[in-house]
């Protein structure tokens, strides 16, 4: 516990991204602390390069967005990691997803008006279905039927979830 006591308090200040990777000496700690690959944990300062111009063809990024995220460890066989990687527009990929997001939301609020409709449709067909047990109750109660009769046929008949008695108690006059 004492040894996550003397980490907290060595690391009390919070630094961006930004400041990191601008600074060699802390992008090397940060990669050597934080990155599990083996060819990485002995980095040094001094392997730390900014390649990212070479990198704005795939990345179809501005300038300053790919000199942010791009870094290589020079001397260090880095260069595998990037060999294959295909063209990729930044700017495309982001508009196909804000595309994405409207298509989303669009649905959501379709998804809200459906279910809006269903409960709408739901209460009207319990109150219809209410009403219809309430005419039988008030057509047997005319015939003469007892008020156990009218329970017990009404059971029969009735599928729903709708609880007879406590109908043929409220309606029966």
């Amino acid at each position: 516990m004492s040894n996550n006591k003397s980490k907290s308090s060595r690391h009390s200040r919070d630094i961006s991204s930004k400041t990191v990777f601008r600074n060699p000496v802390l992008c090397a700690q940060f990669i050597r602390d934080n990155i599990n690959v083996p060819i990485l944990k002995n980095v040094r300062p001094e392997d730390i390069e900014d390649v990212s111009e070479r990198y704005l063809p795939y990345l179809g990024a501005t300038d300053a967005e790919t000199k942010q995220c791009v870094r290589k460890v020079r001397g260090r066989e880095m260069g595998y990691l990037f060999e294959n990687m295909e063209k990729m527009n930044i700017q495309e990929e982001r508009k196909k997803t804000a595309e994405a997001r409207k298509e989303l939301e669009e649905m959501r609020m379709k998804l809200e008006e459906t279910q809006e409709k269903l409960e709408k449709a739901q209460r009207k067909t319990d109150e219809a279905e209410e009403k219809g047990i309430r005419m039988l109750i008030e057509s047997f109660q005319e015939m003469g039927i007892s008020k156990e009769d009218t329970v017990s046929r009404l059971a029969d008949k009735v599928e729903s979830g709708i609880r007879i008695r406590e109908l043929v108690d409220r309606y029966w006059r």
